[in-house]
């Protein structure tokens, strides 16, 4: 979604700023408002890099950036404060007002730029206020709507100097809030593709009803997190729990997921059971496992633990020293025993296939497979 947007706003806030130190005083500055919103766009458009990901190259990276910066800066305050010396700073100099012939086109950019990173605030803040909010595509188009009609409104009532900033204020958050409007429908498509028909589910670490309601899955109405992922889809492959989490910026969902994430359980029609909201909260997967737990009881789960409050202590703590409030459970998944002549889950026999007078000579039928609803590798006996 950001990717292009991001590389030309680093390319012009590089050429910019390159060029600024050499132009004529009335160029120079504007052209280093330029250069310094191209960066500030660049950069709330961009995908965040987790600290577990800044390794030598992204240092080197932003130790260049820096060291360039810091170079024009420089130059730029070795201009200023040579034009400061010899007398104020009069329209003249800076070539505003009735000095300003010749140079409006470099104005209309700043107050284009200088808009639209507004609305990209604006949209950044809305987004973390109204974050699981139960409003979802309609809620995204509604922001939308009130964008276009800001910009109506510039163009209709305001003067040039207050329409062109407004207008490009409203066009960013109607942009913005129209593509976000389709966030559901990519996240389904995402994570289907993703699990590669393998069962999955959904999570959002930074709530406390931890699997969200499709209700919630807009672009504003997702819940935000800063030191965990927004949303993570949890794909059962086998004994084992695979993460990936959905970036916001990017519109897709990555391979991985920082910091802790509990649980849900991965099912392959997840998305029809998320859409028509039936999800149930209770059934929890913990490695190979799906375990049913009350909500009194306050599950604590991720993908290789489950905590619960227990309840026999309640009357006698003193008697249980070495016990405390609750009772947790970490899992590591074991390898599966397969018996070797175990058939097959597909020939499984009907009970009325069964011959009692076998299984009372101690034989016994055993089955191994992998299970169609969760993808479980299971053995029966």
């Amino acid at each position: 979604m950001t990717t292009i947007p991001v590389v030309t706003l680093f390319l012009a806030f590089f050429a910019s700023a390159l060029i600024s130190p050499f132009l004529p005083f009335t160029l120079m500055w504007r052209t280093a408002c330029i250069s310094a919103g191209a960066f500030l766009a660049a950069h709330l458009l961009e995908q965040p890099v987790h600290w577990e990901d800044q390794n030598v190259g992204h240092a080197l990276g932003l130790a260049m950036l820096l060291m360039f910066s810091s170079v024009v800066l420089v130059a730029l305050t070795v201009r200023f404060l040579i034009v400061v010396s010899k007398g104020p700073l009069t329209q003249e100099v800076l070539g505003t007002g009735q000095y300003s012939d010749g140079r409006g086109w470099i104005d209309l950019i700043n107050m284009v730029l200088w808009g639209g990173i507004a609305g990209i605030l604006l949209v950044i803040g809305l987004a973390r206020l109204l974050a699981g909010v139960p409003g979802g595509q309609t809620l995204d188009i509604g922001i939308a709507l009130a964008g276009v009609a800001v910009v109506v409104f510039a163009a209709v009532r305001c003067s040039k100097k207050i329409a062109v900033p407004l207008g490009s204020l409203g066009i960013a958050v109607s942009v913005l809030s129209f593509i976000g409007s389709g966030q559901a429908d990519r996240i389904m498509e995402g994570a289907e593709t993703f699990a590669a028909g393998r069962p999955w589910c959904l999570v959002t670490p930074t709530t406390e009803a931890q699997e969200p309601a499709f209700s919630t899955l807009g672009f504003f109405s997702i819940p935000k997190g800063r030191s965990r992922a927004h949303l993570v889809v949890l794909v059962r492959d086998g004994d084992q729990l695979l993460k990936g989490h959905w970036s916001i910026r990017q519109q897709k969902i990555f391979e991985g997921a920082y910091g802790p994430v509990p649980t849900c359980n991965p099912e392959t029609d997840y998305a029809a059971t998320l859409a028509g909201g039936q999800i149930e909260r209770e059934r929890l997967a913990v490695g190979p496992h799906s375990y049913i737990v009350p909500p009194e009881l306050e599950p604590v789960a991720d993908i290789a633990s489950l905590s619960v409050r227990s309840t026999m202590l309640t009357e006698r703590k003193q008697t249980y020293p070495e016990m405390s409030e609750r009772i947790k459970i970490d899992f590591a998944a074991p390898d599966l025993f397969v018996p070797r002549d175990a058939k097959p889950l597909t020939d499984i026999p009907f009970h009325s296939e069964i011959d009692p007078a076998e299984l009372t000579k101690g034989k016994s039928l055993e089955f191994s497979g992998t299970e169609l609803s969760t993808g479980r590798a299971v053995v029966l006996e």
